[in-house]
């Protein structure tokens, strides 16, 4: 627990999530935060960044917040914590983006796990091209990349879409982790 606690941008990101799911049962911030296709998002175009802080139930609540803190757990440290989060908030971003030209009339798009998806592709290339860059998990997130990303979430409860907007959360990370941004 005291390892999680010191991973401030991993707590700071799940209590957001927690914080918003909770709200958006009392009140209509989902609706306000979610992402949406080009030819609906009108000129909100901040809800790029605020779609991925929007949860649609407690389980895929929890799950992302599990994930976030199985990732920040073992490399927010490595990244520092103003980087872990930045990197996971441009990734998700990206994601959220690039998903309203794929789904131009989508209504609502939102999850967390844009942020973890980016935060995996990213630390996946830089374990590749970082000499000297922890490889703990590194079997565990390929596995996860490369056989939960385009089977699982059509299987279990979601949808193609689902898989595309994780699909392009991971190259984003994928991509800021081969040039170094971040």
């Amino acid at each position: 627990m005291e390892k999680l606690v010191s991973c401030k941008a991993t707590v700071a990101i799940s209590a957001i999530w927690f914080a918003v799911f909770v709200l958006s049962k009392v009140t209509a911030i989902d609706t306000v935060l979610s992402g949406k296709g080009m030819n609906v998002i009108g000129n909100e175009y901040w809800r790029f960044l605020a779609a991925g802080f929007v949860q649609t139930n407690l389980i895929h609540t929890l799950g992302n917040i599990y994930l976030i803190c199985w990732l920040g757990m073992r490399y927010e440290r490595v990244l520092g914590s103003s980087r872990f989060f930045i990197i996971g908030l441009i990734g998700s971003a990206i994601a959220y983006l690039v998903f309203s030209f794929v789904y131009k009339n989508a209504v609502s798009s939102v999850g967390g796990s844009g942020y973890w998806y980016a935060l995996v592709g990213y630390i996946l290339m830089q374990q590749l091209l970082t000499p000297g860059f922890p490889v703990v998990g590194r079997k565990w997130m390929l596995i996860y990349a490369l056989v939960f990303l385009p089977i699982v979430p059509n299987v279990l409860w979601l949808n193609a879409s689902s898989t595309v907007f994780h699909g392009i959360a991971f190259a984003a990370g994928v991509v800021m982790g081969f040039f170094g941004i971040g």
